[in-house]
Formats: C-alpha cells, structure tokens, sequence
C-alpha cells in the first residue's frame, strides 16, 4: 500500500518534489552548505535529469557520471529489497528471469515491468535529484565523497534508515518511519537560528494566508458558518488555499 501510494503512483512525483524543495531548503540551513542554497537550487534540474539518465542505463553526460558517483558512494534513497536468507533471494531471481523468457503471458509480464520501472525511476529522479545537488554542490567546495554523501542522504528524510522496531510500526501507522525521521530531522535543524527564523516566517505566513482565505470567504447565508471553515482540516493541512470565490 505504500508503495502503491509514493513510489508506483506518478501523481507522487510532483507533490514530493514541492515538499523536497522546501525541505532541503530549510535544512541545508544547519549544514556546511547553508551559504551555498542558491547553487545548491540552481543545479536541481540538472541533478534529476542526470539521475533519470544514470537510472536508464545512459552514463555519457556529466551530470549522469555524478549520479553514479553518487549512488556508489550510497547517497542514494530509494526502494531496498529485504531478504530473510539467501534462498530467498535466489528464488526472487529465478522468477524474474522466468519473465523475461518467451511464453504465453511474458510480453504482457514484460510491460507492466517496463511501466512499472519507468514510474519508479521518474519517482527516484526526483526523489534523488536534490539530494544529487547537494551532494555535486559539496564535493566542488572540497567536502570527501563519504561526507558529502551523508549530507545528502539525510538532507530531507533517509527512507533507508530504519529503527529496530521500524517494521512492525510502519505495519500499524503507514509512513511512521518517515514521520519519525522527519520530525527528528526538523528538531535537530532548530538547533540554527537561521531555520528557527525560516520556522518562523513559516508560521507567520501560514497565519496570514488562513486570515486571508476567511476574509475572502465570507459565511454561508444557510447556516452562517465560515465557508473557509467548513473545508475538511485534511485539505487545509496539506494545501495552499488560494480563495478565489465561491462555487
């Protein structure tokens, strides 16, 4: 279910990579890069189309060579296959291969693999290319290839990183991991207080924009509740309401 939610919908790709962005913008603010952002954001496209490169199979580009640089220095997020044995994962291989052969029903098994692939390396493209900024971005200010790539991978949240019980609690609370790691993430950049400020600019503008939209509202003439109010909390927490007029 999870991965039907991030890494195999392609609705994913773009609302991921908005929380991405701003994200890694407050973080970066708590790390040797907090000087470097603007050139940090201004090699972002070139970092995802790299990677969408490197994930295809096509290595000739400059920035596709530091997505593989960086994928082997193990800066890369992304889906990880657990095994309980190596028996396991010979018989995952055997399957795999039994597709790729002819038969009746292989072409269609070939693809939806194909698609199946394409959305997840779309998906990693952009889950990784911020990270891949970063990371190009401190090994051309000197930083070593091992910090450099621990930057990045725990610039925003590092899905490989898991606790002892992160199994069983993402089994009860879908995303628990990265919730967790998420909030981890943000308490320890708060240790700044150039991210307490950004926080804080946050909070503010978020304020002013709920005043805004409840000006802009108005109340309903049937019950004269606030038509801003009575949108559901889910859709005011996870959107920029912009309150254009009513329907």
């Amino acid at each position: 279910l999870a991965t039907m939610n991030t890494s195999a919908n392609p609705v994913f790709v773009a609302r991921n990579f908005m929380r991405d962005l701003q994200t890694a913008y407050v973080n970066l603010s708590d790390t040797e890069l907090a000087d470097r952002k603007k050139e940090v954001f201004k090699n972002i496209p070139n970092a995802i189309r790299g990677f969408w490169q490197m994930s295809r199979g096509d290595l000739k580009g400059e920035w596709a060579k530091h997505a593989r640089e960086f994928r082997d220095a193990g800066g890369m997020v992304g889906w990880l296959d657990h095994y309980k044995d190596i028996g396991e994962r010979a018989d995952k291989l055997k399957t795999l291969l039994a597709d790729m052969g002819e038969g009746k029903g292989k072409l269609a098994k070939r693809t939806a693999f194909a698609y199946w692939n394409l959305i997840e390396d779309a998906n990693a493209a952009v889950e990784n290319g911020v990270r891949l900024a970063a990371y190009v971005t401190a090994r051309r200010n000197g930083m070593s290839v091992a910090r450099a790539a621990s930057l990045a991978k725990n610039l925003t949240v590092n899905f490989n990183r898991k606790g002892a019980k992160g199994v069983e609690l993402n089994m009860w609370y879908m995303f628990m991991n990265a919730s967790i790691q998420g909030t981890a993430r943000l308490v320890k950049a708060m240790g700044n207080k150039n991210v307490r400020k950004i926080i804080g600019y946050v909070i503010a503008s978020g304020f002013m924009l709920d005043l805004l939209a409840r000006a802009l509202a108005g109340d309903d003439d049937d019950d004269g509740e606030n038509d801003y109010d009575q949108l559901p909390e889910y859709v005011k927490s996870h959107n920029y309401v912009l309150w254009l007029g009513r329907p």
